[in-house]
């Protein structure tokens, strides 16, 4: 039997999120919130289908991620579980000590997005990316797709030309090229 893929940044600001949001503690495995999180986690595009089994981000899974945060956690009092990840850290330090409007914003914007990724069909545009923004690879991947999307492109152009006018689509595509280049 194989062990799990490490958990993604994605994944991890999933949990932290949950983790901020119910109090800054382990739930168990058997709790609501967890088992939502862990059909979530299932349904994100990010890891392999062949990697998935049967122990793949179950709940006992999440709620031991959940433990993982209390040991990174400086208002806790005891240790939590020790066997978390680097990664686990970094996510922590980015969003849980200064940003969390940001994390659950972040969150949010991953449970709404992550389908697009699913349902639309892989195109010329599309490259798969090795690095990701902070927000993860679901935003970051999101975002690749929307930009270097023709149609998407064209129809915005389209819809300012219509509104506005002529001279703001060249003036539009002109701020456009200069953003992509910068």
């Amino acid at each position: 039997m194989s062990r799990n893929p490490n958990w993604t940044r994605d994944e991890l600001i999933l949990a932290l999120n949950l983790y901020i949001s119910e109090g800054s503690r382990q739930l168990d495995a058997d709790h609501p919130k967890v088992i939502e999180l862990s059909q979530l986690l299932n349904k994100l595009p990010i890891h392999d289908a062949k990697l998935q089994e049967a122990k793949f981000r179950n709940p006992n899974g999440v709620s031991m991620k959940l433990g993982n945060f209390l040991s990174v956690d400086p208002t806790y009092a005891g240790t939590g579980l020790k066997r978390g990840s680097k990664l686990e850290l970094e996510v922590w330090d980015e969003f849980a000590n200064r940003t969390l409007w940001r994390l659950k914003q972040v969150a949010s914007a991953i449970q709404l997005n992550y389908r697009s990724i699913i349902t639309e069909p892989k195109a010329a545009y599309e490259v798969e990316i090795e690095d990701e923004f902070n927000e993860g690879r679901i935003l970051t991947r999101l975002h690749r797709q929307r930009e270097r999307n023709p149609q998407l492109t064209k129809r915005k152009k389209e819809k300012v030309l219509k509104e506005k006018g002529r001279w703001l689509v060249k003036f539009a595509s002109l701020i456009l090229l200069k953003y992509m280049v910068n």
